[in-house]
């Protein structure tokens, strides 16, 4: 158990630095994403506005759930359908946190993937939903299903700041001071609690795969590309993670066998397709629209998979792991102390 304990606390060192940098900078990207902002730049029903609303998914750092609400409220004030489920595809898969996590562990390509993949699979289903001839669900008055829901939190100075919400910045016309404040109480308070548990999950599933795994484990037991890839839709399509923390799972799985392109895919249906997510779906946007998330998703995940293991983007992640290893020092063991404050606040 000591050495267990030692693999997780390992892996959370060498993903503190950029984890706690990626919220950092999600907080400041708040001050100019906020919900009026997105709303005004995606209510008319225009290819355009696909395209905006894939655009903006792809930095922000709202999980699969949180992204619910936003979306309900995007339709409610007359965003189109497409620009709605671009936003839904896009916006779980990757965001600028997420991004920084998955450069220090699979490397800078491997992220620079997950963002093009992210926004392509936005705008083609995006496009493909809002093409279709569906009847609109019946509209009901209750909240879409959410899993952020349960006790918001009040930001500074007494100002809603529920990432569920997008409320990052107070509504008034604060200060630089005051705006900064409350972008790194957002970032680091609201936004750092939505995703804590999930974060939490991730890095000890990382460190049991990686104490408990043998090396080598899935390449010995899995020999064709396409059971690979079967076996992250599996697995990802039924479990909740955010896209920060199935970062970490991912890399575990590269260094116990899986290939980085099958790894591509368990990082984009894991955060994008929970059950809550689906649930939502159905319930704004109907039974077809699902049906075209979902198979855009998987179709563009796992030919995006086949392109990594082409181009052996993600092999370097052995020699990161390896590296880090040996190189960490007291800035890597102190911000690893201040996330596991963050988590047990």
């Amino acid at each position: 158990m000591i050495q267990l304990g030692w693999e997780i606390v390992h892996i959370s060192a060498m993903m503190a630095p950029y984890l706690l940098f990626g919220f950092l900078m999600a907080g400041l990207l708040s001050l100019f994403f906020t919900p009026e902002t997105i709303r005004r730049h995606l209510g008319k029903p225009t290819f355009g506005s696909i395209v905006k609303a894939a655009l903006f998914g792809v930095p922000l750092p709202l999980c699969s759930c949180g992204v619910i609400p936003v979306a309900a409220s995007l339709r409610k004030s007359g965003a189109s359908r497409g620009a709605v489920s671009a936003f839904l595809i896009s916006t779980p898969q990757t965001g600028v946190d997420s991004f920084f996590v998955t450069g220090s562990f699979l490397g800078w390509w491997f992220a620079g993937v997950r963002v093009v993949l992210a926004f392509v699979t936005g705008l083609v289903g995006g496009y493909l939903i809002d093409g279709l001839r569906e009847k609109e669900p019946a509209v009901r008055n209750e909240e879409p299903p959410s899993c952020c829901g349960q006790g918001e939190k009040e930001a500074a100075r007494g100002e809603s700041a529920c990432c569920c919400q997008g409320e990052a910045v107070p509504a008034a016309h604060p200060g630089l001071m005051q705006r900064l404040g409350a972008a790194v109480y957002y970032s680091f308070v609201t936004l750092f609690n939505d995703v804590a548990g999930a974060l939490a999950i991730g890095l000890i599933l990382a460190g049991m795969i990686s104490f408990w795994v043998p090396d080598n484990f899935f390449a010995d037991h899995i020999t064709a590309e396409w059971q690979a890839f079967a076996l992250m839709l599996v697995i990802g399509f039924p479990l909740y993670i955010c896209s920060t923390a199935s970062v970490a799972v991912g890399a575990s799985l590269i260094l116990k066998g899986i290939s980085p392109g099958a790894v591509l895919v368990f990082l984009v249906v894991g955060p994008a397709a929970n059950g809550a997510t689906l649930s939502a779906i159905w319930s704004i946007l109907g039974k077809k629209a699902l049906l075209a998330y979902l198979l855009t998703i998987s179709v563009f995940a796992v030919l995006a998979g086949m392109l990594i293991n082409a181009l052996g983007i993600g092999m370097q992640t052995q020699r990161i792991f390896a590296g880090e290893h040996h190189a960490m020092g007291w800035f890597e063991w102190g911000s690893c102390a201040v996330l596991y404050a963050l988590i047990g606040h």
